[in-house]
């Protein structure tokens, strides 16, 4: 029997995406991100991405609102050095991918980015079967540089170890200048249930949720009627980044026989 370990992934997940399908998501589990309690979601605008489908995939563009970000990818990078043994076994995959990315909307004014995202897994056991000896290393993160000829911005985002075999949502922050932002995943849907795979981000300002973006299952982009016209570029910025952020983790999944 095959297993994943650190991912766990709905058999939604897998479907192809049609009507049928989506409306039993929908009904079963919500087909929006949840916000945190006591924020009123009223007091944000919305901006629906068709783009975003079931299926999760990289995708290459993506629009919310007057805003579109297009990327150029230039290929997932596979590194697979994993090794058995007499009384020992290593499962070691890393997966790499470098793209480009650009920013439009209102006006004439365009951003233009570089992302790095990596993710890197590695399961070790030693030993006679009855007393097995495992290890974990696992690693995941994504860093972005972007700038619109006068201001820059810079993006990073990691996992936390996993505990107990459930990977932890990953954390980060996006700065520019004196204003920084804080970010974080979440499981949440609209119908207060946790997926078992992270469907979106939360966007802080000073312990203020600012914006909210859904990668997953949907697509859609919420800013705060509070977010100043200071701060709103970052914010466009880091939701087209989360928009269109392809975990790597789908590439690394270890897999084993039973």
């Amino acid at each position: 029997m095959k297993r994943k370990i650190l991912i766990m992934i709905l058999p939604l997940i897998l479907f192809n995406g049609c009507t049928a399908l989506q409306r039993a998501a929908d009904f079963t589990y919500g087909n929006k991100i949840g916000f945190p309690d006591g924020i009123d979601s009223s007091s944000f605008t919305e901006y629906s991405v068709s783009e975003i489908q079931l299926i999760t995939k990289s995708i290459n563009y993506a629009n919310f609102g007057p805003y579109s970000v297009r990327l150029l990818r230039n290929g997932i990078k596979i590194q697979d050095n994993s090794s058995s043994g007499f009384l020992k076994s290593e499962y070691n995959k890393k997966a790499s991918e470098k793209y480009n990315y650009e920013l439009t909307g209102i006006g004439k004014t365009v951003w233009k980015g570089e992302c790095v995202s990596s993710a890197h897994n590695i399961e070790k056991k030693s030993g006679l079967p009855l007393f097995e000896k495992e290890e974990y290393f696992y690693e995941n993160f994504l860093q972005c540089k972007a700038s619109n000829g006068e201001k820059s911005l810079n993006l990073k985002f990691e996992s936390f170890p996993p505990e107990g075999g459930t990977l932890l949502p990953q954390r980060g922050y996006v700065e520019s200048g004196g204003i920084r932002f804080d970010i974080e995943e979440t499981m949440n849907t609209d119908k207060n249930y946790l997926l078992p795979f992270n469907i979106g981000f939360y966007i802080y300002d000073k312990g203020k949720l600012a914006a909210v973006v859904q990668n997953r299952v949907k697509g859609a982009v919420y800013i705060s009627s509070a977010v100043d016209n200071k701060s709103l570029p970052l914010i466009l910025n880091t939701a087209a980044i989360l928009l269109t952020y392809y975990d790597l983790i789908y590439e690394v999944g270890i897999e084993e026989e039973d």
